[in-house]
């Protein structure tokens, strides 16, 4: 990464090695090897970028894991050049010893693939805090074109999305914020979307 030492200008260069990257803070997504300029404020996640077939959950600071288990989930699903990202978390209650030999844990499995976000849970030994969680936001960045409709084809309920231009690159992105759809963290679910150029 290369800083700028011009008085007034902000910006950083950063090398992307081969694969599709996506900016964490507007969603915008490269085609690596490249340079990204990037201007701005200091803020590191500015210039951090998730490599595309990756999945990340994010949740606000907590002083334990039993206190993260009260905040909102925020889910960030980074597509690579086929389309495709998965991920497996795993959540326990942050306190009790031997959670793998007891089974007293949760496994979130999460798969993006032919425009389908599928997400089960192979294990559910743990119910406390994953049960009170809820996804606020559900972010799918690496977007090939607009997202015209989206569906819970579990459910086969149609929800409301918002498809944004991902910064000044040939992306999108689309945002499931939790008031269209309200999804618990214990929950499997299926959300297929279109897209406008299909």
């Amino acid at each position: 990464m290369r800083r700028s030492h011009l008085p007034g200008e902000e910006f950083r260069v950063s090398y992307l090695p081969a694969g599709t990257w996506c900016n964490w803070v507007d969603g915008s997504c490269y085609l690596g090897p490249t340079e990204v300029k990037v201007i701005g404020s200091n803020a590191p996640a500015r210039f951090t970028f998730l490599k595309g077939g990756t999945v990340v959950v994010t949740q606000n600071s907590a002083n334990t894991t039993h206190d993260s288990r009260k905040q909102k989930v925020r889910l960030i699903v980074v597509l690579d050049e086929a389309g495709k990202a998965n991920s497996t978390r795993f959540f326990d209650d942050g306190i009790t010893a031997n959670t793998l030999d007891t089974q007293y844990y949760t496994l979130i499995n999460y798969a993006a693939a032919d425009r389908t976000l599928v997400v089960t849970l192979p294990q559910r030994g743990y119910r406390g805090g994953v049960m009170k969680m809820k996804y606020e936001r559900i972010l799918i960045y690496g977007l090939k074109g607009k997202v015209v409709s989206a569906v819970r084809s579990d459910r086969n309920e149609q929800v409301r999305v918002s498809s944004l231009a991902a910064g000044d690159t040939t992306y999108y992105k689309m945002i499931l914020s939790e008031t269209n759809a309200e999804i618990e963290v214990n929950q499997s679910f299926e959300l297929r979307w279109e897209l406008q150029d299909e």
